[in-house]
């Protein structure tokens, strides 16, 4: 403390710096000497090194390797210090500024007394690594052990030999990991016990959403057939209201034919039977296409037309249609017109001689016209068609239908 103050207290300043005529000069030219000051804080310097020296040296008698290290640092410091303070130019210029190169000789005694073993360090590792509870052991390249600390278990070769590509698993919350060192391998134990059991919850998570999800499809199947069941039903019981008249009608051909016993009443009845069952079917497919979409083709009520035909010839009815597809209509309005020829159909089954249905297109819509030779009266009809005419027995009825979706 006594050096500190001696050269950082301004009025004992020049005792360890002195300068000309008591003031600082500065610049080129000025200059300053060393006083009294110095040479004590240099000596204060020396004997506190050596000192040092001395007492490591003697607080370190067991070392065997070389202690004249620090000994040839030390007097090559003093040197410098000295010949600097002379004055000489070329040690100023090789030894640069003495604060960095002191300090610079100070480190390197102290890494010499490290490396001789003045100052001890880098010991007990054996002891060390083996109270260690983090499950390691170090092998040579044979793999024998060399260093194993407390908790480590017995591994065998096989299974070093197996960490040296990827890790192995000891037991459920245990890896096994290694990596090479000089002359040798380490291996070492990983907890994953978080990791397992994170794991294991999240594959409980899975397996209850799993059980979730199966519980949520099978509530969909259920509700998805339930809404099936009720669409089929809703659109039976549409049809039922739609061909009551003709299931009646049927029941009571049926019983009719049950209790005839004439051939040629029977296969009458079974005539009629066969075309309003067509008729049934077909109005069926109707209403089923309006249900997906509200137009369709000509096409489609041709198709019906020929059926009800091919059944209405079991009877020896001549039977003519001529309906070019390629036009769409509102389903309902094919419903219409299909209903319109089952009606009058009906009505005159039992003096039919022969039926023409044909359509035209025109610009905005399609004219169907229906011609029944019959003797029976069909004046009924005219409120449905736009027109209705009879000439020689023959029954013109006229139905014109907008074109897409356009009723007129």
């Amino acid at each position: 403390m006594l050096c500190v103050l001696l050269v950082l207290t301004n009025d004992l300043h020049q005792f360890v710096f002195s300068f000309p005529s008591g003031g600082i000069c500065i610049g080129e030219s000025g200059t300053y000497t060393y006083a009294v000051g110095y040479y004590f804080i240099i000596a204060w310097v020396v004997v506190c090194a050596l000192t040092a020296f001395a007492i490591t040296l003697y607080k370190c008698r067991l070392a065997q390797r070389k202690k004249y290290l620090p000994v040839l640092v030390l007097p090559c410091s003093i040197v410098y210090a000295v010949i600097y303070a002379s004055g000489a130019e070329w040690m100023q210029i090789i030894g640069g500024d003495i604060t960095a190169a002191q300090c610079l000789m100070f480190v390197g005694m102290l890494e010499c007394c490290i490396q001789v073993g003045l100052i001890p360090t880098n010991t007990g590792y054996a002891a060390l690594f083996e109270a260690g509870t983090f499950g390691a052991q170090i092998t040579d390249n044979d793999y024998q052990i060399r260093y194993t600390s407390a908790n480590s278990p017995e591994i065998s070769k096989g299974i070093m030999q197996k960490a040296e590509t990827a890790a192995v698993s000891l037991d459920k919350n245990t890896l096994l990991k290694s990596h090479p060192i000089d002359g040798g391998h380490v291996f070492w134990q990983e907890d994953i016990t978080e990791i397992t059991a994170l794991l294991e919850r999240l594959e409980e998570n899975n397996e209850t959403i799993a059980e979730s999800n199966y519980l949520e499809q099978e509530n969909y199947r259920v509700k998805l057939k339930i809404k099936t069941l009720r669409e089929k039903n809703r659109l039976y019981d549409l049809l039922q209201d739609k061909t009551a008249e003709q299931v009646d009608l049927l029941e009571r051909l049926f019983s009719q034919y049950n209790a005839g016993s004439d051939y040629e009443k029977r296969r009458s009845l079974l005539a009629k039977i066969a075309v309003i069952g067509a008729y049934i079917k077909r109005c069926g497919n109707l209403i089923f296409i309006g249900e997906q979409s509200k137009t369709t083709d000509t096409a489609e009520l041709s198709l019906c037309m020929e059926e009800s035909f091919a059944n209405l010839e079991l009877m020896d009815i001549d039977c003519a249609m001529d309906i070019p597809g390629g036009s769409r209509i509102l389903v309902e309005d094919a419903i219409r017109v299909y209903d319109f020829f089952e009606k009058v159909i009906e009505t005159a089954i039992d003096d039919l001689q022969s039926v023409l249905m044909k359509a035209r297109s025109a610009a905005d819509s399609v004219i169907f016209r229906l011609e029944v030779e019959s003797s029976c009266p069909l004046a009924d009809f005219t409120e449905s068609c736009e027109n209705c005419l009879f000439e020689d027995g023959v029954w013109c009825f006229t139905l014109r239908i907008g074109k897409a979706g356009e009723q007129l």
